[in-house]
């Protein structure tokens, strides 16, 4: 499997957090939805939350 860039993963992310669809973006790009979410908890995780 070749790897996911760091930009590309970057863009998804963003996507994400601008309220896309994971499953929509996993097709788009071709990630399994299971890894964006495995990077949307890697970007969690070590930030603290306020509320």
């Amino acid at each position: 499997m070749a790897g996911i860039s760091g930009e590309v993963k970057a863009e998804i992310i963003a996507k994400v957090k601008g309220g896309a669809v994971v499953l929509e973006l996993s097709r788009q790009y071709g990630v399994s939805y299971q890894t964006i979410y495995s990077w949307l908890k890697q970007k969690v995780e070590g930030t603290v939350s306020l509320v």
